[in-house]
Order: C-alpha cells, then structure tokens, then sequence
C-alpha cells in the first residue's frame, strides 16, 4: 500500500514537471506571463488623473487600460507595457507623474489568467500590445505623438511595436536579454534555454530588427530580478541613437520610485545629464536625446 502510495507520488510529480517542461519549450519567455498575482483593481486611485478604458483585441478577448490624458495636451502618450506579474497599480504612481507633467499615459496588463489557456503565447502578447496601439491611433495618438515603453519582459513586446509603428522614441526598463534568458536563468533551467519556441527576444530583435528612433535603457544597480549585465547586453546591441541610466540603489520593484520616473523625464524633455555605465557609479539622470515632441 505504501509502495502504491510513493508510485502515485512520484508519478504525480513526475507529470507536474514533464508539464511544466513541455509549457517552457512551447511557450519559452511568454510563460513568464503564466503565475498568479495579487488582484488589479478595475478603477485607478482617486486623485491620479486616470481613467479605465476598455478595447478589444483581434482575437475577440476585451482587454482594460488605464488612460490619463490631460487637457489640452500637446505632449506624447506614453503607452506602458506592464512587465510579468506587474498590476497597473503597480505602476499607477509612474502614470500619475507622467500626467502631472503634462504627458498622456496608457498602462497596459496581460489578459486574466483564465484566458491564457491554450495557444496564447507569444504571439497573443504581441496582439494584446497591438490593440492597445491600435485604441491609441483611433484616438490621433501615433509616429511623434507617441512613446512605447516596455517593463522587463515586455520589452520584446516594446521592440516589435516600435518596429510596426515608428514611434517619437522607446523605453526599456529592466529588459533581460530575452525572455527564456531570464526564465532560464530564474529556474536554472539552462537544459531547456534553446528550446522555446517564443523567447520574447530582445537583443535578437535588437539586431534584427532595430527601432528607427531614439532608444532608453533604464535598469537599477540593485536588481535581483533582471540582472544589470542583462540591461547592459541589450544596450549594447541597440543602435544609435541610444541612452542608458543605470540607477544606483534601484531594484526591480522600486526602479520608479528611486530615480527611474525623473531619468524617464528627463528622457522625454530632452535635458542632458551625464552618460554613465553599469559599472560606475552616477547620478541616476539621463543622458540628453532631442527632444520628444507632438
């Protein structure tokens, strides 16, 4: 009994893993976007100059965002791709900054959990970042009045429309070198590192396909999640013009709140600052780019 008992065990686990090893080579850095998380609110906070919206996808799933646009404005909308596991909360305080400052924002999430059953992947991503863009050039938001900004993962996503869309310029934060890198790397997985199918590749897409605007890099010092050599690969392989702002103390979680938000803005406004590199230490401001005009 006890024998048929460990068999069931070991049997048990032993499809837990087979599935979980057949879900990484099929979906590689897109599975990334497959975990539980905390809730995300429906409403954005009172006070943050935002509001919900909602927009269909080409493959008929409704997805919300939350859209600050503020009147009468002249500036570029930011549209931010929200990382793996991130809630539009999470970034709820970037996006009321942003408004405060006179810029639009849209913040974006992955479709529910429940709808990512099934061939989703990476390809469902890119739909999903699609639609945002394509509610943001229904409303006149597009080429110069527009600025794609992509959190950890999501800037493959990021790439790829800046490549569709020829956006004023884009923003990667904490951006792994590919998705499966990271994920690999995470789980030390490194068996299954050439076997996904869906790595959400960002230096790849970096080399293949580069955006024809002007590019950021933001990455903490401190991050535990997306190594800072991994920041520092995709800088490297992107194209000028380009900037980076390696900013120190910073982790994955707190990049915003300790000096990513102003590097962003200075980003935006075109002020200069100093150029550092990962392994020196800087002010966390942004090296100057023209101006990111409407």
């Amino acid at each position: 009994m006890v024998a048929l008992f460990l068999l069931i065990i070991v049997g048990t686990l032993g499809a837990v893993f087979g599935g979980l090893v057949l879900m990484l080579a099929r979906q590689g850095g897109a599975a990334l976007f497959v975990h539980p998380r905390l809730p995300d609110p429906g409403a954005p906070p009172d006070g943050s100059g935002l509001r919900a919206v909602a927009y269909p996808t080409a493959d008929g799933v409704t997805l919300t965002a939350w859209l600050g646009q503020p009147a009468g404005i002249t500036k570029p909308v930011v549209l931010v791709l929200a990382g793996p596991g991130q809630r539009r909360a999470d970034l709820s305080g970037l996006a009321a900054t942003l408004v405060a400052a006179g810029y639009g924002v849209m913040v974006t999430c992955r479709r529910p959990l429940s709808l990512t059953m099934g061939d989703w992947g990476e390809t469902a991503l890119l739909a999903d970042a699609r639609a945002a863009l394509d509610h943001l050039t229904a409303q006149g938001v597009s080429g110069s009045r527009l600025v794609i900004l992509g959190v950890s993962a999501s800037a493959a996503l990021a790439l790829q429309m800046a490549w569709e869309r020829r956006p004023a310029a884009v923003v990667l934060a904490a951006p792994p070198t590919s998705g499966a890198d990271l994920l690999v790397g995470r789980w030390h997985l490194s068996a299954l590192a050439g076997m996904a199918s869906n790595p959400l590749a960002v230096v790849g897409r970096l080399k293949i396909a580069p955006p024809a605007c002007p590019l950021l890099v933001l990455h903490g010092q401190a991050d535990r999640v997306v190594p800072p050599a991994m920041g520092q690969a995709v800088f490297n392989a992107a194209p000028q013009p380009k900037q980076a702002a390696w900013i120190k103390g910073a982790g994955h979680a707190d990049l915003w709140a300790k000096g990513g938000t102003d590097a962003l803005l200075d980003f935006l406004a075109g002020r200069k600052g100093p150029a550092p590199t990962l392994d020196q230490e800087a002010p966390w401001r942004a090296p100057g780019l023209p101006a990111v005009r409407s």
